[in-house]
């Protein structure tokens, strides 16, 4: 596969994770605990986590609700779901640092820079001066020493 067929797939994949959030009528902190297995005691942890460490690793079984657990955690403490404080990007074996931060890509008639979706959400999440989210499903599987 050509370099930049991946990158092109890649960012395929990408906006189809983005188009499949589940409607959420109200993000609260009440409709989170509704909605997840979580009660309130997690939930002012989890919160204060990631207020403090500024991450948050959620590990378990597959199929278990981590990935939903966590967009709803952010839609909670953002009160709204703003696309442009929030993005989900799903890694896999061949995601490299050039796809996630910034690298040079193969085109026609040689190379070019171009930006990963981290770094086109940092530019953007910079502007709006409230907090952003980024999340990463599938952490384990990207290979960001493939470079």
């Amino acid at each position: 596969m050509v370099e930049s067929e991946k990158s092109t797939n890649l960012d395929e994949v990408n906006e189809a994770l983005a188009d499949e959030k589940p409607p959420c009528p109200a993000d609260t902190e009440q409709d989170f605990l509704e909605d997840v297995f979580l009660d309130a005691g997690q939930y002012a942890r989890l919160k204060s986590l990631l207020h403090h460490k500024k991450n948050l690793v959620l590990q378990g079984a597959p199929g278990v609700g981590k990935t939903y657990a966590a967009e709803r955690l952010v839609w909670s403490l953002m009160g709204e779901q703003d696309p442009d404080r929030y993005m989900i990007v799903q890694f896999h074996q061949s995601y490299s640092y050039e796809d996630f931060i910034m690298g040079y890509r193969p085109t026609d008639s040689g190379f070019e820079l171009r930006s990963g979706p981290f770094y086109d959400f940092c530019a953007k999440a910079r502007q709006h001066g409230k907090p952003a989210y980024f999340l990463t499903d599938e952490h384990n599987r990207g290979n960001m020493s493939n470079s």
